[in-house]
């Protein structure tokens, strides 16, 4: 999230790997998506290896080389979520994965329908090796997903 010159000074590489500067390919991603009030671009590879995500779930995903998300902020949430796969195939696949968990979704009866909404406002996209996920959601529908406030924790015995 920022100007261009604060994403250079940010994620400049160590180790004599060169700076981010030099990647064309992640320079071309950033300017893609500049302007937009908030942004993230970034390889899944080292979002894997970070290992911020469950191993199990990274598993079944279809290979993916490029993710990259932005949203612009007004009245409505509009959010865009761009991932490049390895190739067609797995473009095909990841779509499939993305539409069948919505399918679940767009399914729920249970105690909170108001999921079933917040699915049905999801559109997979995408051509060849590019699949998307758009998602806008009025303010009317992000003030019916508020969560109900926390209890405060009880104080602890000494």
């Amino acid at each position: 999230v920022g100007h261009v010159e604060q994403l250079r000074g940010a994620i400049d590489r160590s180790g004599g790997g060169g700076s981010a500067t030099e990647n064309r390919e992640l320079l071309g991603r950033v300017r893609a998506v500049n302007g937009q009030s908030a942004w993230v671009v970034g390889r899944f590879d080292a979002l894997v290896a970070s290992r911020h995500l469950p191993a199990n779930a990274v598993a079944d995903i279809p290979p993916i080389t490029w993710l990259s998300g932005w949203v612009p902020i007004d009245t409505t949430l509009h959010l865009k979520l761009e991932a490049d796969a390895r190739d067609a195939q797995a473009a095909n696949d990841l779509r499939g994965l993305a539409n069948g968990v919505l399918a679940l979704g767009r399914l729920q009866r249970g105690p909170d329908p108001k999921l079933a909404d917040l699915a049905r406002s999801v559109v997979v996209g995408g051509s060849a090796s590019t699949v998307t996920l758009s998602f806008d959601a009025p303010p009317r529908l992000l003030d019916s997903l508020r969560l109900p406030p926390r209890m405060p924790e009880a104080p602890h015995a000494p």
